[in-house]
């Protein structure tokens, strides 16, 4: 009977060795496997080359959002600019860091300075929104200040190490919506460049 029993125990030792499928789901995990994970990473990539402004837009893009083409002006690889004889005007600029913390802080000092626009511009709007990037925030102002317009609206977001500011000028009331328009769509052409 002894030695029924010890061949039984060995037994289920091969076994439970040989078809470690058919473990019970009980049985404690061995210290030596490693841990697989449960869900895979979340985490977006990050950009590793800079964006290059003046590609985000196209012509059609501008005529649709602006209503009429605009004339392009290169300034350097991470800013250009729009603009009409009726002083329409769009500034786009781009700033990419080697690490998400770069952005963060970056676009956080941003929002800073943009708060504090009421107390420079009386008649400035703070915007929360729109939904482009992973986080985004702006304003609507009218000033006396400026060749280029009275009113302006400018966005900046973040989509994880790229923060964009965008900037619009208009002699007419410029309203908010076309230039969340307008950074929804570069976001959605930044986002394309991973």
């Amino acid at each position: 009977m002894v030695l029924a029993a010890a061949l039984t125990i060995t037994a289920a030792v091969v076994v439970t060795r040989v078809l470690p499928d058919r473990t019970p789901a009980a049985r404690p995990p061995s210290a030596s496997a490693p841990a697989t994970p449960t869900t895979p990473s979340s985490a977006p990539a990050l950009f590793t080359r800079d964006v290059k402004a003046c590609a985000l837009l196209t012509a059609t893009q501008i005529r649709s959002l602006f209503g009429a083409s605009m004339k392009r002006s290169f300034v350097h690889a991470s800013s250009c600019t729009w603009n009409r004889p009726d002083g329409t005007y769009l500034a786009v600029s781009t700033y990419r860091y080697p690490k998400l913390a770069g952005a963060r802080d970056h676009h956080k000092q941003m929002v800073q300075t943009m708060k504090g626009e009421p107390h420079r511009t009386p008649g400035t709007e703070v915007r929360t929104g729109p939904r482009a990037g992973d986080e985004s925030y702006g304003f609507t102002q009218h000033s006396t200040v400026g060749a280029s317009g009275p009113y302006r609206a400018q966005i900046t977001f973040r989509l994880t190490n790229v923060v964009v500011l965008v900037i619009h000028h208009n002699a007419r009331r410029a309203g908010y919506t076309l230039t969340a328009d307008t950074a929804k769509l570069l976001a959605a052409a930044v986002d394309r460049r991973r």
